[in-house]
């Protein structure tokens, strides 16, 4: 499939999932029904009609640049800092941390991480029942994960088939993907794992997601019901708006 024909099927189920047919979405763009459905069906838009669209559909800002990578790609394919620089950067960090790449590849562990398998999407899919919130955390992967899709021209085998593994895994993953969920800000959440609260932070390292570190620490004792998000996270809530993935 090409990018253009990617963002047309992303479109198709972004439109679905707010309950708008073609003609709706059309109306509230000012295009016609035909010139619409051209673009669900790979059609390159002007910058002028991208924008009537995703106002239109109501995208927020993660959607918007995930339509807008769609069509222009930024990179060809990821290309992840040597491996010596990133063991140089995480040798400061005195907490579990792993710097993976657009798959969740581990590419390198700061000492204090556990020893655990090669990627953390497939190893939080084998932890699943060790999650208090599942669900949450599985449809937020695949809306981090698919977010990646859009940075390369070829983003390479393994980014589909961890998220064919999370939405075979997860309902609520299956959910947020039809329903063209996408996250891309960096952010830190509270989670309970094995009923214990602990903290995420994301960043991404440098200016694609070709490397991105994930730390663990201790929660915030203002959060440690488990399952909050600080203010910086809400942005970083799936989009658009929907109610697959609601407790």
């Amino acid at each position: 499939m090409t990018h253009k024909a990617a963002a047309g099927a992303w479109l198709a189920r972004v439109r679905r999932a707010a309950g708008l047919t073609q003609t709706d979405t059309a109306w509230r763009a000012g295009i016609t029904v035909r010139a619409y459905q051209a673009i669900e069906a790979g059609r390159h838009p002007t910058p002028k009609t991208l924008q009537a669209i995703a106002t239109a559909l109501g995208l927020d800002l993660a959607c918007r640049r995930h339509l807008d990578r769609l069509i222009h790609p930024p990179r060809t394919a990821p290309a992840p800092p040597p491996t010596e620089h990133l063991r140089q950067l995480l040798a400061h960090i005195n907490a579990p941390a792993w710097v993976v790449d657009p798959a969740w590849t581990v590419l390198a562990a700061s000492r204090s991480a556990p020893v655990m398998p090669a990627n953390l999407a497939l190893w939080a899919i084998d932890a699943a029942a060790k999650f208090d919130d599942w669900h949450r955390v599985s449809a937020d992967l695949v809306a981090r994960t698919r977010s990646t899709l859009s940075w390369y021209e070829t983003p390479g085998e393994p980014v589909p088939a961890v998220i064919a593994a999370v939405r075979a895994a997860s309902h609520a993953a299956e959910l947020a993907w039809s329903a063209g969920h996408v996250a891309d800000v960096p952010h830190r959440e509270v989670l309970a794992f094995e009923g214990r609260p602990l903290t995420l932070h994301w960043a991404t390292l440098g200016n694609d997601p070709s490397a991105r570190l994930v730390v663990v620490t201790g929660a915030d004792p203002r959060h440690a019901s488990g399952g909050t998000r600080s203010p910086a996270t809400q942005t970083a809530a799936p989009c658009p708006p929907s109610p697959a993935t609601a407790p």
